[in-house]
């Protein structure tokens, strides 16, 4: 009982946290504020890309590894790596444009 109450939690504040990541991630990607002062606009457009890759990332190394527990592992590692590669491009080049002239 105990331990599917856990699971359950787990489930869900992992599905939240993936939910804000992505559509945060969007809301900053589609349409960056106005103001942003130093930044500029195309490192918070990718720094939303970035947010959004984390949200698909945290869902799938959280989320669906339990809740589909049989899939196939190689499937679901390329699909994982994927998510975290492009997690990383997306940060990497966001602090770059941030921080060059570009």
């Amino acid at each position: 009982m105990l331990r599917g109450l856990n699971t359950f939690a787990l489930l869900a504040t992992s599905w939240a946290w993936a939910t804000l990541l992505v559509v945060g991630g969007l809301s900053l990607a589609v349409s960056p504020p106005s103001g942003l002062g130093p930044w500029k606009s195309a490192s918070v457009t990718l720094a939303g890309l970035a947010g959004v890759a984390a949200g698909f990332f945290v869902f799938e190394v959280i989320v669906a590894d339990r809740v589909f527990p049989r899939a196939r592992r190689p499937m679901t590692l390329s699909v994982e790596i994927i998510a975290g590669a492009l997690m990383l491009i997306f940060t990497g080049a966001a602090v770059f444009v941030a921080l060059s002239g570009a």
